[in-house]
């Protein structure tokens, strides 16, 4: 079932912003960016067949589409990954969350919000980005 729907929700990106598991895995969720467009109709009469009680698949809003986030996340590698910006240590897609998720050094000398990179990339773009303190990759590795 999770694979059926996996498949449809990737070949329509710019209807769904992804599926993901709960926590449990008892429930598979699938964000619906464009609810009035014809993909998302026949997902929901394709969960309807594979789900009959709703019970296992969970269809919520979404904000941003996966085209959208992905769009995004691509122009922040482009622009703050491995480019003497050391700030951005990370930058990835979280559909649960609907957001780019964007992983910032930690520095003990300015709070995560204070940082210069991230004042930048949130005016730029506002909610569908997140930020996630992160520490420096050679620490954590012991280099």
């Amino acid at each position: 079932m999770a694979h059926k729907i996996n498949l449809y929700v990737t070949a329509h990106r710019d209807t769904f912003s992804g599926a993901y598991f709960a926590s449990d895995s008892s429930k598979l969720f699938v964000g619906v960016a464009r609810p009035s467009d014809a993909a998302a109709k026949r997902l929901e009469e394709l969960a309807k067949k594979l789900d009959p009680g709703h019970k296992q698949i969970v269809l919520v809003d979404a904000q941003w589409s996966w085209s959208e986030l992905d769009s995004v996340k691509e122009i922040l590698v482009k622009k703050y990954m491995g480019k003497g910006q050391e700030a951005i240590q990370s930058v990835g897609l979280n559909t649960a969350l609907d957001a780019v998720v964007v992983g910032v050094l930690g520095r003990p000398d300015i709070p995560i919000r204070d940082n210069p990179a991230v004042i930048e990339i949130a005016h730029h773009y506002g909610d569908v980005v997140v930020f996630r303190e992160t520490s420096r990759i050679g620490d954590a590795i012991g280099g």
